[in-house]
């Protein structure tokens, strides 16, 4: 595809136009929200938001017959709110209790029958301490000594002496449950208790945002009656960013957005682009016209949360260690290896040249 900006005339020309939309104007979400657009606590269900784009151009004379500029901005803001839903750890279940997965396992017809097992042999029956070969290393247990068979059954045995099995009553020990994994679980919202365990039980809801700012400045000069000179510079900004369902730092699924897709966490774009070129007539069938330009494309992603540590905090060194902004990846030296993996930010260019050569028949008839 190919696009050309105009130039201006020896006449003042412009235009202005506005759009903007609001989420105060909006329904209910069916499968997220009740009918009603607030809660039973009066928290609003749909999200605030507001869509505008903006922008004009401007054209006209700097000297008649010989120089001439032409100018167009055009804008966005998009704050555009979403809901989502998704199926959560309880109060219980973070503190080791997952005795309602365990609720329809007897129930006729069957219903929710999720049993958890231990990964490892145990010394006791409330497989609260754990085995440990002649290497001071936990027992691994077989997917048979998983399937509830004791050392008392013989058919799939433990080792001797030990236990191994589900956690009685579908419940962890707490001298079973990781401190680390308590810290990063605290960074979660605690899902609510329903009748079914296996429905969505935490909804979420955020504003995801994409802002853009862009514009293109023209100037055309009239040399003489063969040659007219161009140049031309566009700029272009968007700001992307938006939280994942459970927040910046916990992330979760992106939530849902009419503003150009998914999206969790920031990026930044900017594209600038110069062109320049003139047109000669040579003869009344003979032109020729020239072009150079020049694109300058640079583009900064990152994750919701960057800067923070929770890995670290809670307990576990060695991960976060993206302490490079997107803009100093590219020279930081401190951890250049997390600047790769984490955060993206790309620079590129690209320099174009055309020319055109133009020839034109005419047919006289008497």
């Amino acid at each position: 595809m190919t696009s050309q900006t105009k130039s201006g005339t020896n006449e003042i020309h412009g235009s202005a136009f506005d759009f903007e939309r609001s989420n105060s104007n909006f329904a209910s979400d069916p499968f997220s929200q009740t009918p009603s657009k607030t809660t039973a606590l009066g928290n609003a269900q749909v999200p605030s938001g507001n869509w505008n784009q903006f922008g004009g151009t401007v054209g006209g004379p700097i000297k008649k017959n010989k120089i001439f500029a032409f100018g167009d901005y055009q804008g966005q803001r998009a704050h555009v709110g979403g809901t989502a839903q998704d199926r959560i750890l309880t109060a219980n279940e973070q503190n080791g209790d997952l005795s309602s997965l365990i609720s329809g396992c007897n129930t006729v017809p069957k219903r929710t029958c999720l049993p958890v097992y231990d990964p490892y042999a145990t010394t006791d029956a409330a497989h609260m301490n754990l085995a440990l070969d002649a290497s001071g290393k936990p027992i691994p247990t077989t997917a048979d000594q998983r399937g509830g068979i004791t050392a008392l059954t013989g058919t799939a045995p433990c080792p001797v002496g030990d236990f191994c099995g589900q956690f009685p009553g579908n419940v962890i020990p707490a001298s079973r449950l990781s401190s680390q994994a308590q810290n990063l679980l605290k960074l979660l919202p605690v899902g609510a208790t329903l009748a079914d365990p296996t429905l969505n039980n935490f909804s979420g809801s955020g504003s995801n945002i994409l802002n853009s700012d862009n514009f293109d400045a023209r100037g055309d000069y009239v040399l003489n009656s063969k040659t007219q000179v161009f140049g031309r510079y566009s700029y272009q900004k968007f700001l992307r960013s938006g939280p994942g369902l459970f927040g910046n730092i916990a992330g979760g699924p992106a939530l849902p957005a009419d503003s150009g897709g998914q999206f969790a966490g920031t990026s930044k774009v900017r594209n600038q682009s110069l062109a320049t070129g003139f047109d000669y007539t040579f003869s009344p069938t003979l032109l020729t016209d020239f072009r150079f330009g020049y694109m300058r494309y640079h583009v900064q992603t990152a994750p919701g949360g960057v800067g923070t540590t929770p890995a670290t905090d809670a307990g576990i060194p060695g991960l976060n260690i993206d302490t490079c902004t997107p803009r100093e990846c590219r020279t930081c030296t401190s951890r250049p290896v997390a600047c790769r993996t984490s955060i993206s930010d790309t620079l590129s260019a690209r320099i174009s040249v055309t020319a055109r050569f133009w020839r034109a028949s005419t047919n006289t008839s008497l």
